[in-house]
Order: C-alpha cells, then sequence, then structure tokens
C-alpha cells in the first residue's frame, strides 16, 4: 500500500489555494475591522511562506512555491471592502472579483515564476467557494461590527465631534 503526502490533486489544490486563501484574508479584514489589513494578512502569509521555502531549500527538503499572487488578491480584497456595497452584495461581487485578480495573478506567476498549481476550470468553483465563507463570516461579524460602529459614534459624540 502505498502512502501519499498529497491529500489534493494539483486540480483540486488550486481551488484550496485560491479559495481557502482569500476566505482567510476576508476574514481577517472582517474580524480585525481594520482597513487595508486584507493586504497586510496576506502579506504575513507569503513571509511566512517565503522563510519555510528557505528553510526547505536549506534541508534539502522539496520546497514547494511561494504563493506571492495572494498579495494581489489581498490588495483586491481591500479595494472591494472601499466600494460602496451593501455588506451581503459585497460577498458576491468581490468573490468574483477577487477570483479574477487572483488567478490573473496566477498565470502571472507561472509565467514569471514558479507558481501552485492552476486549473482554470476551478475560477467558478473557487469564486463560489469563496463567496459562501465570505457570506458566512459577514453573518457572523455582523452584530460585532455594529457594535464597534455604535461605540465608534459614541465615542465622537462625547469628544463633541460629529
Amino acid at each position: 500500500m502505498r502512502c501519499s503526502m498529497n491529500v489534493l490533486s494539483g486540480d483540486r489544490r488550486a481551488t484550496a489555494v485560491v479559495a481557502f486563501g482569500a476566505a482567510a484574508v476576508v476574514c481577517a479584514v472582517l474580524f480585525l475591522l481594520a482597513p487595508a489589513s486584507g493586504w497586510m494578512s496576506a502579506g504575513l502569509y507569503v513571509g511566512f511562506r517565503t522563510v519555510l521555502w528557505l528553510v526547505l531549500t536549506a534541508t534539502t527538503f522539496p520546497p514547494s512555491a511561494v504563493p506571492f499572487f495572494l498579495l494581489g488578491a489581498g490588495v483586491a480584497i481591500d479595494v472591494v471592502f472601499l466600494l460602496p456595497l451593501s455588506k451581503w452584495l459585497r460577498p458576491v461581487v468581490g468573490a468574483v472579483v477577487v477570483t479574477a485578480v487572483a488567478y490573473g495573478l496566477l498565470v502571472a506567476q507561472s509565467v514569471l515564476l514558479a507558481a501552485p498549481p492552476r486549473a482554470d476550470w476551478a475560477a467558478p468553483v473557487s469564486a463560489a467557494v469563496l463567496a459562501v465563507f465570505w457570506l458566512t463570516a459577514t453573518a457572523l461579524t455582523s452584530p460585532r461590527a455594529e457594535r464597534a460602529a455604535q461605540a465608534q459614534t459614541q465615542r465622537m459624540s462625547v469628544w463633541g465631534r460629529p
């Protein structure tokens, strides 16, 4: 019996990298409630993967490709949060925009550098999975965001600012 370290085949792995990577960044933005935290979260992950790549290369273990394209996905997530959309429309529009940007940058990375495996047919699946995760995160964080906005308004009124 053969044991394989790869749980996901290349096609499924490409979908997982885009959908779950972007969903993790969206959750960071929603839970941190901080502007521009999308690209910072993606940057931390890519930085971690870069350090891991250096360690794996130094120990002669086969390294995996660093997903630099996720930096662009993080920026796309931040841009989607700047658009004047309702909180329930933003996940749907955002999933399409972020998936398009991520796959476009993944193609560019695969031409210029080593890249994670890519399955272009999986882009709609990635967008759908990301939309579901984003909608779920929005539903879970809505009460928290409303409380934070009310607290901010109250603090501003105490200090005499509109």
